[in-house]
């Protein structure tokens, strides 16, 4: 009778969490797979009308879309649902239009050349990955999940502010970003490792190379960006390795000084693309759509592309210019054995977070928090260590 009673619990309790889950697409008879789309308006909103006008228009040139849509501010059954699907996202506004799919929330619309191209990008790329994947795939949902970021912006930023402000802007907004913190602090671990000035000039020149790799896939490549994080997982749990066995070395003043290079390089690579999750504010895709929705000639977005690129590495050049000058003096001379412990410190805790959860990169209050406490750390022990010679 128990074990009656507890499968009949189960099985209800499976029953609910499966009608409170969104299913995102269907799959015909003859296996055509069909998106699931949920448009929420309100009849007084104009844009709301605009997408209502270009999702009718999408139905009837593709054969794979359908859209249910609802009414908030006339029907309470739609704006109870709304709020159930707000949930999902764990989101707590009603902001309209809201158009969801494959996991995916859409907010704002503008013009079809503009907002509309960029959500039938999206469409289309989730119903072919459906088909390629026979499932809806966290690596789709998260793809999705960025290109939604601010669609609705692009036109009016294009409107409002010249390329050269956009380019910018943007790129120095990016550059400076709450999810920069840990590239900054691993890039001046081995420029604070390293004492020679030659040496702290070939790893500068590396790590700032390797940035730009990482930024530019992450940004034009979104896709096989995130499919890099699932293949190099093992790869990044040796990294993190590397970098606590170099930083041992390096504290009993065993210096690897090639191997150290390679390590800076890839694990320059390897922190930036984990710690690039911590926002959906992602500054460089917003570029990206900016440039998609431009249509400008390809030389000229080229050009664009470059020096978004340059612009964004302005900051680690100046910070690694600035160290390069600081140490060079007396003062820098002076302060390097208490650098070098710090740099140390930095290192290895970040080879432990790559060996063990390298996604707290992505953990901006901790990350920040850790970060202080090292460098306190650091200081005080070096600090000791000279005192009690």
């Amino acid at each position: 009778m128990r074990t009656a009673l507890k499968c009949l619990l189960l099985l209800m309790t499976f029953n609910l969490y499966a009608a409170t889950v969104t299913e995102w697409y269907v799959k015909t008879d003859n296996d055509q797979v069909k998106l699931k789309v949920d448009f929420f308006m309100t009849s007084t909103c104009p844009h709301c009308h605009k997408a209502d006008a270009f999702l009718k228009q999408l139905e009837k040139n593709v054969d794979w879309l359908i859209v249910n849509r609802y009414v908030i501010n006339k029907d309470k059954s739609a704006l109870a649902l709304f709020n159930q699907k707000l949930r999902e996202f764990h989101a707590s506004d009603f902001r309209v239009p809201s158009i969801l799919f494959c996991h995916s929330r859409w907010v704002g619309f503008d013009t079809a050349q503009t907002t509309g191209e960029q959500l039938l990008k999206g469409l289309s790329y989730c119903h072919q990955q459906i088909k390629k994947e026979g499932h809806l795939t966290s690596l789709t949902k998260e793809v999705l999940n960025r290109w939604s970021l601010s669609p609705f912006q692009l036109s009016k930023t294009a409107a409002e502010y010249s390329a050269f402000s956009i380019i910018t802007s943007t790129a120095f907004f990016d550059a400076f970003n709450p999810c920069s913190v840990f590239a900054f602090i691993l890039f001046l671990g081995f420029l604070f490792v390293y004492p020679a000035r030659r040496e702290k000039i070939i790893v500068g020149l590396l790590m700032i190379v390797a940035f730009g790799i990482a930024h530019y896939l992450q940004q034009a490549k979104i896709e096989a960006y995130y499919q890099l994080l699932i293949w190099i997982r093992w790869l990044v749990i040796l990294l993190g390795a590397g970098l606590v066995i170099f930083s041992v070395l390096s504290l009993r003043k065993i210096q690897l000084t090639i191997t150290g290079y390679f390590l800076a390089f890839l694990s320059a690579i390897a922190v930036f693309a984990y710690q690039q999750t911590c926002s959906r504010l992602n500054f460089s895709l917003f570029f990206q759509q900016w440039l998609d929705v431009e249509k400008v000639q390809p030389s000229l977005a080229a050009f664009y592309q470059l020096s978004y690129q340059l612009i964004y590495l302005v900051p680690l050049i100046a910070l690694w210019l600035a160290g390069l000058y600081f140490f060079s003096g007396q003062r820098g001379r002076f302060y390097q054995p208490y650098l070098t412990f710090i740099g140390q410190l930095y290192l290895f805790a970040i080879g432990l977070i790559l060996i063990a959860y390298p996604l707290f990169l992505s953990e901006l209050m901790w990350s920040v928090l850790l970060i202080v406490l090292l460098t306190f750390i650091g200081w005080f022990a070096i600090r000791q260590k000279y005192r009690t010679r």
